[in-house]
């Protein structure tokens, strides 16, 4: 009987290791005096995308690094917290924004879609302005899956948009992600 157990597994494992399926590779053929074909750059950051047509400016939030600083003369900064697993964002834009802030979050619900709803906690930093030429550049620890850090600002058409700050979990860039106005 044991040994009727023990062959049974055994097939059974050969056939689950056997029905992995085929494995598919990519076949390019290079052509003398060309260059193969690149892989798809990953963007590393995430702009908050606005149509181009309706006059709103497009915030960024992407990773202060180096490059960032030697391309940055001038800078606003917030420190909310210096600990080892802080990291230092950067807000930026391509027109001005008025009345933007730095916002703790509280989590209220998320509808069926998985579309959060948030509430603000607090307001940890305001500037009357954020232009291109002085972005905001944050010490901030992303913690956890759900947001708990956001922005808000008043666009050039003069509608108040609200934002969260996220880490994405497929290749750790920044995301923005607009929520409606909190409750």
């Amino acid at each position: 009987m044991k040994k009727i157990t023990v062959l049974l597994l055994l097939t059974s494992l050969l056939f689950l290791l056997c029905a992995c399926g085929e494995k598919q590779f990519a076949v390019f053929t290079v052509v003398e005096g060309e260059n193969p074909p690149a892989s798809e750059p990953v963007e590393t950051t995430s702009p908050v995308q606005e149509t181009p047509d309706s006059g709103t400016a497009m915030v960024s939030a992407i990773y202060a690094d180096e490059a960032f600083f030697s391309d940055h003369d001038a800078f606003d900064e917030f420190s909310e917290d210096d600990s080892e697993y802080s990291v230092k964002v950067a807000f930026t834009t391509d027109a001005a924004v008025e009345d933007f802030k730095f916002l703790r979050l509280g989590f209220v619900d998320a509808d069926e879609t998985g579309k959060f709803q948030f509430e603000i906690a607090e307001e940890l930093y305001t500037l009357e302005e954020l232009s291109p030429q002085c972005p905001l550049v944050v010490d901030v620890t992303l913690e956890g899956i759900v947001p708990d850090r956001g922005i808000s600002y008043v666009d050039q058409d003069g509608a108040v948009k609200y934002y969260a700050l996220q880490m994405s979990g497929k290749d750790d860039s920044l995301l923005l992600t607009e929520f409606d106005a909190p409750l």
